[in-house]
C-alpha cells in the first residue's frame, strides 16, 4: 500500500480568485470577439409548409421583412405572438411579418397559431435546421431581412411592442 500523500493545494485569496475570473473573462471575450465587420447574411434556409411541402425562406423575400422562430412550449414565444400579429396589421402591407416554428408536429403549431391568433404566414421548421443555419442562440428569435434578402439583425429573446417597433423605425 502507497502512503497517502497530499497535495500541495494553492490557496487564492479573495483578491486572487477575482483577478482570475477577470483574466479568464477577458481571455473569452477577446476569443469572442469579432473585429471585423461581419457579413450580412441571406435569407437561405429551406423549411415547409404545416402541410409538409418544401418552401425556401428567402421566397418570401420581396420588401422587409420579420421572420420569428417560435415554439408552443416556450413561454416567452407564447408571450411575444399577439404582440406580433397586432403589429404586422399595423405595419401591413409595407413589411411583412412571416412565422416559423419549431415544433416537433405541425399539430403543435397549428394549436399554438390558434391559440395566440396568428393570421401572418406559418411555416415549419421540422427538424430545426433552418434556425441553426443562422446561428440562433435560443428562442424566440426573430430576424429582420431586407428587401433584398438579407439579414439586418438577429434578435434572441422575447421583443416586447416598444422593441418591436423601434428595431422596425431603426431597419425599414
Amino acid at each position: 500500500m502507497c502512503p497517502r500523500t497530499r497535495r500541495a493545494s494553492p490557496r487564492l485569496g479573495v483578491a486572487g480568485r477575482v483577478a482570475a475570473v477577470i483574466v479568464v473573462a477577458g481571455l473569452v471575450f477577446a476569443a469572442c470577439a469579432n473585429t471585423e465587420a461581419a457579413e450580412p447574411q441571406s435569407l437561405d434556409a429551406l423549411v415547409s409548409t404545416l402541410d409538409g411541402d418544401p418552401v425556401e425562406l428567402a421566397d418570401f423575400v420581396g420588401g422587409p421583412l420579420v421572420v420569428n422562430f417560435f415554439a408552443e412550449n416556450c413561454p416567452p414565444c407564447v408571450a411575444e405572438m399577439p404582440t406580433f400579429e397586432a403589429i404586422s396589421k399595423e405595419v401591413a402591407p409595407d413589411i411583412t411579418f412571416l412565422g416559423v416554428s419549431e415544433d416537433a408536429t405541425a399539430e403543435a403549431a397549428r394549436r399554438i397559431v390558434a391559440a395566440t391568433g396568428i393570421t401572418y404566414p406559418i411555416l415549419w421548421d421540422r427538424d430545426g435546421t433552418a434556425l441553426i443555419s443562422f446561428q440562433a442562440l435560443g428562442m424566440p428569435t426573430t430576424l429582420f431581412v431586407d428587401s433584398e434578402g438579407l439579414i439586418l439583425e438577429l434578435h434572441t429573446g422575447a421583443l416586447s411592442a416598444d422593441d418591436l417597433r423601434a428595431r422596425l423605425a431603426e431597419h425599414f
